[in-house]
């Protein structure tokens, strides 16, 4: 490569990966919205109640999904506007929780 021609292709290098990085943000934030939206509008929440309890979580069923889809809803709203450190280690964290939850206590999925 030549000399002059390096700066321009440093510049177009970091376009792509700034463009990169806003498209897997605003990706990550619409996973966490839709996961929301789904969990509370689409999907029967009857079940998803029967799945709280057969996790041990008898009492106050209801409060624990509505603030499970508004901890999902935060999380995509985060994502979007206040990306940072903490936000990522949030989500890792949550996931890695609903995925052990998952894994232990309804093996079958």
């Amino acid at each position: 490569m030549k000399p002059d021609k390096f700066p321009a292709s440093l510049d177009r290098h970091h376009t792509k990966l700034v463009r990169l990085y806003w498209a897997m943000r605003f990706g990550i934030a619409c996973l966490w919205l839709w996961t929301a939206v789904t969990s509370w509008f689409l999907f029967p929440q009857e079940q998803s109640l029967d799945w709280l309890r057969r996790l041990g979580l008898t009492s106050h069923t209801h409060l624990l999904f509505a603030g499970a889809c508004l901890l999902d809803m935060a999380m995509g709203i985060a994502s979007a506007i206040f990306a940072s450190r903490r936000v990522w280690q949030a989500q890792i964290l949550i996931i890695a929780f609903y995925t052990a939850a998952i894994a232990i206590g309804l093996p079958e999925f």
